[in-house]
């Protein structure tokens, strides 16, 4: 039976642990609100991966943005952030990227909102004086006229020095905002005492952007940190950072910090395991709960969703999302409604895409969400059915309501769609 309005206010009103399972376990009604629409158009079908740097973002007035890359005139890859004011059904394509850096491609955006609608957009990229084939840094911008303009862009935390050619220097951000509108990024990257293990690294703003902390690792190893995620709780005195690592096998890590980021507490796995972890995605309700989803290969070889939760004090059991033993699934993304509902999507291929290491070209994007008898249901997103691959949510939070938005890209010819649609709860 789906949930109707006064399903809901009987959960509103049980106690918080209460509230949190029931919320999760109830059955909910579902449906598109108009078919899938397409914002622009890359010549790269990364463009708007990986997990779990968010994409599209919404404001209190409705307005949607999608951050994402794409060729200049001059062939070089920029960041560009795309506009909707009717709720996702046309897009407004931008004529100019937000920083223009002509000294070599720029990559992977992470876009989010606070709560006076100022837009942030965090990336990766070599800027003017970086001469290195790899001497990439972690950038910032903001824009308070809703993407009209953006500020010069920044490099967050301060340089990372010590460069000596290494392939994998300062990568992947992720950017989030608390509910004091402080703002957090988190990506990975090697450094002057750690040349070959990727860390974790960490720097906050609490002034809407205008300084950032010095860069700092988050509880520093000779084990590697991958593609790090991050989410405060409501009032921003707990911050959690997930991601992947490990000296063997990869795992899906956690590491909490209680003083706002000056210390945290040793990397911890969510549930070890002799199978391969990875590409974690974080979500957290209201009633400060966490929700994870990451890619597992399972014992048959086959990569598959697993899902738990984090009470504060430890993670349930892991549950596999939505088993299909014919095909396999890659870059999992989920997000919290206002009722504390949980949606996630994945993109799900036949193809091995290289896993563990996958790198899939194509595919189908599933959604699921779990049901009244804790059974994940699964669906196609209209429009991705065939040829679709890097599916993302937005974060709850902000502005959420009952929708979630759904981003992705859909192979065109020699170029790629980037894709949107929204579903109702």
């Amino acid at each position: 039976m789906p949930a109707t309005p006064s399903m809901m206010l009987v959960v509103a009103q049980l106690p918080p642990l209460t509230v949190m399972l029931a919320s999760v376990l109830v059955a909910v009604a579902q449906q598109w609100a108009g078919a899938a629409s397409t914002v622009d158009r890359t010549e790269d079908f990364r463009s708007v991966g990986f997990p779990d740097g968010r994409k599209i973002a919404r404001d209190s007035q409705g307005n949607l943005y999608v951050a994402y890359r794409k060729k200049d005139s001059a062939g070089i890859y920029q960041v560009y952030v795309a506009k909707s004011e009717d709720g996702g059904a046309t897009w407004c394509k931008p004529e100019s990227p937000i920083a223009t850096l002509n000294t070599d491609h720029q990559r992977v955006p992470s876009i989010a909102i606070d709560g006076h609608d100022v837009l942030h957009v965090v990336w990766y990229g070599k800027g003017p004086t970086d001469s290195g084939a790899n001497e990439r840094q972690i950038k910032y911008t903001n824009s308070k006229d809703r993407g009209a303009t953006w500020s010069p862009w920044v490099s967050v935390g301060g340089e990372v020095r010590g460069y000596r050619g290494q392939d994998i220097w300062q990568e992947h951000p992720t950017i989030y905002v608390d509910g004091n509108n402080h703002l957090y990024v988190v990506w990975q990257g090697r450094d002057d005492a750690f040349r070959v293990a990727s860390q974790c690294k960490f720097s906050k703003s609490v002034d809407g952007g205008s300084t950032w902390s010095t860069w700092r690792n988050v509880s520093p190893s000779n084990s590697n940190l991958s593609r790090p995620t991050l989410v405060t709780n409501t009032d921003g005195s707990r911050l959690y950072v997930l991601g992947y690592g490990g000296s063997g096998i990869q795992q899906i890590l956690f590491s909490i910090s209680a003083d706002g980021g000056s210390t945290w507490s040793t990397w911890s796995p969510i549930n070890a395991s002799r199978n391969d972890q990875r590409h974690v995605s974080v979500a957290i309700d209201g009633t400060d709960h966490l929700h994870a989803v990451w890619r597992e290969v399972n014992s048959s070889g086959k990569a598959e969703v697993e899902y738990s939760i984090y009470s504060g004090s430890k993670w349930t059991a892991p549950l596999t999302v939505s088993a299909n033993a014919a095909s396999y699934q890659f870059f999992p993304s989920i997000a919290v409604t206002a009722f504390n509902t949980v949606a996630v999507v994945w993109t799900e291929t036949s193809s091995a895409s290289g896993c563990p290491r996958e790198d899939p070209s194509s595919g189908q994007i599933r959604w699921s969400y779990r049901n009244s008898g804790g059974v994940w249901r699964r669906g196609l997103i209209p429009g991705g059915e065939r040829n679709s691959i890097y599916a993302t949510l937005r974060f709850g939070g902000h502005n959420n309501g009952g929708n979630v938005d759904i981003l992705w890209l859909r192979k065109a010819g020699l170029l790629y769609d980037i894709v949107t649609a929204r579903l109702m709860y």
